[in-house]
């Protein structure tokens, strides 16, 4: 077969001696690949071409301990790719898990019952505890059609394979992924499995199946389809089948293709149907928008006049705010000035208060001066009381004195007339007891002319009051 330019790319094929070749080609022979089914670019199509991406082509697989594969990473070109290898070298390998990483089951690639009879056997008797199978598709959708197929001649050890992927320029959710699309399947030794869709800088976007196949059914892929993927057991099938069954598949496919026309024309049917329906409202749209250009002179007229309203209402509108502003003015003056006339009156108001609090503090003082002055009143009765009993006493003391006095004269002349006795050291004592009495007497009387004073000074200050 010729092909335009081919690349060799080597990879290991984990613990196994053999190798694995990835050939890549420009071109396919339409004698050789008729059975494929879709369509390549041609020699003529430009570099250009060639090197823009395609939504849903496989652009990478990589496998880490996954059956015969420690590490293994294919990179694949964008039309037509050939992988070739000796027997064992794990090109089966590259198959299964395309199958197992776009949601096949193990059953389905032919290689064991479970998901973990996958993972890889070590010969140091080190079982991994996990595999991981990871595919990179492209997701920019910048071509109408793109297939990845892997085939050969002879039935053993190559598969023959074809993947139409998907058609249409819509990328499956580019908001999200980008312009890649990253599926892994992580496979664990107690033969749970986990999907991880990543965008085109690996982070992680969903791991949710649903989203999976969401992104299958969106790129038209159908990994258990034996059309998009047919693997050597499957393979063998079809080569030992009956001549007249795969003339029955043929003439099948030729149903099918009918029924696609048939199912083609219904949609268009459908469509027509929704573009008279269309055609019937835009043509009462129309006529609706007849109606609205006749009256539409009419409203321009209502809406001049409603402008030319607005405008003389603008101006009006101007005038009444300069007025509002010169009553703010105005406003902002006679509070300024109000507050001014209100400051004498809080200084008053404030003289008020201080008065009146000094009236209440002075009716307390006064209450307490008439509770003093009943105190004094009462001591003073008590004192002009003592003092007038003591006066009295003196007075009855001088009146005594007075009459032993007199005894004492008449006693003195009495004796004077018997004889001339000496009565002088009793008559001085009794003088001096009499100039006493006297001083007493007259001490008394200073006193109560004092108290007098006093009481009558108390009495003409509470009249006053």
């Amino acid at each position: 077969m010729a092909a335009n330019s081919a690349k060799a790319r080597k990879r290991h094929a984990g613990d196994s001696p053999s190798s694995v070749y990835v050939l890549q080609s420009d071109a396919s022979d339409e004698d050789e690949f008729a059975h494929v089914g879709s369509s390549q670019s041609s020699q003529s199509q430009s570099q250009t071409s060639l090197d823009r991406s395609e939504m849903g082509v496989i652009e990478e697989i990589y496998c880490e301990n996954f059956m015969c594969h420690r590490k293994m990473v294919v990179k694949l070109g964008r039309n037509i790719n050939f992988i070739t290898g000796e027997n064992g070298s794990g090109k089966s390998a590259i198959i299964a898990a395309l199958q197992i990483c776009l949601g096949a089951s193990a059953r389905t690639t032919h290689r064991g019952k479970s998901l973990k009879n996958l993972i890889r056997n070590s010969d140091q008797g080190e079982q991994p505890r996990s595999a991981l199978v990871r595919i990179t598709l492209l997701n920019d959708g910048t071509s109408i059609s793109s297939s990845l197929c892997t085939l050969s001649r002879r039935p053993l050890p190559i598969h023959n394979v074809c993947m139409p992927i998907g058609k249409g320029t819509d990328a499956f959710r580019p908001e999200q992924f980008g312009t890649r699309i990253q599926v892994e399947r992580l496979i664990r030794i107690e033969g749970t499995a986990e999907y991880r869709l990543k965008d085109m800088d690996g982070r992680v976007v969903s791991k949710a199946k649903a989203d999976l196949e969401a992104m299958l059914d969106h790129l038209n892929i159908q990994i258990d389809n034996p059309c998009a993927v047919l693997d050597q057991e499957n393979a063998k099938l079809f080569l030992k089948g009956d001549p007249a069954d795969k003339y029955k598949f043929a003439h099948l496919e030729e149903k099918l293709v009918s029924v696609k026309h048939h199912l083609a024309w219904s949609f268009v049917r459908v469509k027509e149907t929704e573009c008279e329906t269309l055609r019937e409202e835009l043509e009462q749209c129309q006529t609706k928008a007849d109606g609205y250009k006749k009256h539409m002179a009419k409203y321009q007229a209502q809406v001049e006049a409603l402008t030319a309203d607005q405008h003389h209402l603008n101006e009006s509108l101007e005038l009444e705010t300069e007025k509002l502003a010169d009553l703010d003015k105005q406003q902002q003056e006679l509070k300024h000035r109000q507050r001014q006339l209100r400051y004498p009156q809080q200084i008053k108001e404030a003289e008020r208060k201080q008065l009146e609090h000094n009236l209440q503090k002075s009716k307390k003082r006064l209450v307490e001066i008439e509770k003093d002055k009943l105190k004094k009143r009462q001591r003073y009765q008590e004192y002009m009381s003592s003092l007038e009993h003591k006066q009295a006493r003196s007075a009855k003391e001088l009146d005594s004195v007075q009459l032993r006095l007199d005894d004492a004269l008449d006693q003195k002349r009495h004796l004077e007339e018997r004889g001339n006795v000496d009565f002088s050291a009793e008559l001085n004592r009794l003088t001096e007891e009499l100039d006493t009495c006297k001083g007493q007497r007259r001490d008394c009387k200073s006193e109560r002319e004092r108290v007098g004073a006093r009481l009558h000074s108390i009495r003409d200050q509470s009249k006053n009051r």
